[in-house]
């Protein structure tokens, strides 16, 4: 009974002290919009950079590097980056389908055209299983190996197990991607706690945009509630492609995260 007791007492711990030292939010945008020198969007995440968001950007010119190199990527890609700000390459897994050759292939690309700061490894299958595991663990390694200090982001779009992080198969786990209404119910399993901030991410899209102001704090604060840094929410719907411009309250998530 004391055993449990002072079990129960470091786990609050744990939970106080992830809550209470948490630092400001991070910006992650899934900018698959195309950087047009006449301007673009990626000029609008520039001046949130220039105002002091910390912010990921994650480029995707064809779900993945593409067929050819893009001297106007290369340009906006650049331009982030002497802001301060990271981007990585978009790379489709297939839930785990896709061969390992060709995400090698992929990242191997991005690389060669782009001086980016990491991967985005999207639809990450999370159901935890060995052979689910060994194949996104052969994928990190192999980043890591090659270009050390890259940053490795799975969007699994769940929390999946705590093994993603334990087998050191992504850096940031993306816990949930989906709309705005189902985040305020979507469940936070007792493990996050153990792990820093640092570790989660959350994409919500389909946001109602009305008071946007209000709304964006709100979903904000759960994800601090939920010890996540890395936060991206949208008014643009599923419908379409959520992530082809950024929202319409751009500014006011920028305000939320630089002075929240």
């Amino acid at each position: 009974m004391i055993y449990n007791l002072k079990m129960s007492l470091v786990f609050l711990g744990i939970v106080a002290a992830n809550f209470l030292q948490a630092g400001p939010l991070s910006v992650v945008v899934p900018a698959y919009f195309y950087p047009t020198p006449s301007g673009s969007d990626w000029d609008m995440i520039g001046v949130g950079l220039d105002a002091g968001a910390d912010i990921i950007t994650v480029m995707n010119p064809a779900s993945g590097p593409g067929l050819s190199y893009d001297v106007n990527y290369e340009n906006a890609v650049d331009n982030l980056r002497l802001k301060g700000g990271l981007v990585i390459g978009y790379v489709p897994t297939t839930y785990g389908a896709r061969a390992i050759a060709q995400v090698k292939a992929d990242i191997d690309q991005y690389v060669a055209w782009y001086d980016i700061d990491g991967i985005f490894l999207d639809e990450t299958l999370g159901d935890g299983a060995l052979s689910t595991l060994q194949y996104y663990s052969e994928i990190y390694h192999y980043i890591k190996n090659n270009y050390p200090g890259f940053l490795v982001m799975g969007n699994a779009g769940n929390d999946a197990t705590d093994l993603y992080l334990w087998w050191s198969v992504v850096d940031v786990l993306v816990t949930y991607e989906g709309y705005s209404w189902d985040y305020y119910s979507d469940s936070v399993p007792s493990w996050r706690w153990v792990f820093s901030e640092d570790c989660f991410a959350m994409i919500v899209h389909s946001m109602v945009a009305t008071p946007s102001e209000y709304y964006v704090n709100e979903i904000s604060d759960i994800a601090r509630s939920r010890n996540t840094r890395y936060v991206y929410i949208t008014d643009e719907t599923f419908a379409g492609n959520p992530f082809d411009q950024l929202p319409s309250f751009w500014w006011e998530l920028m305000y939320d995260v630089i002075y929240r």
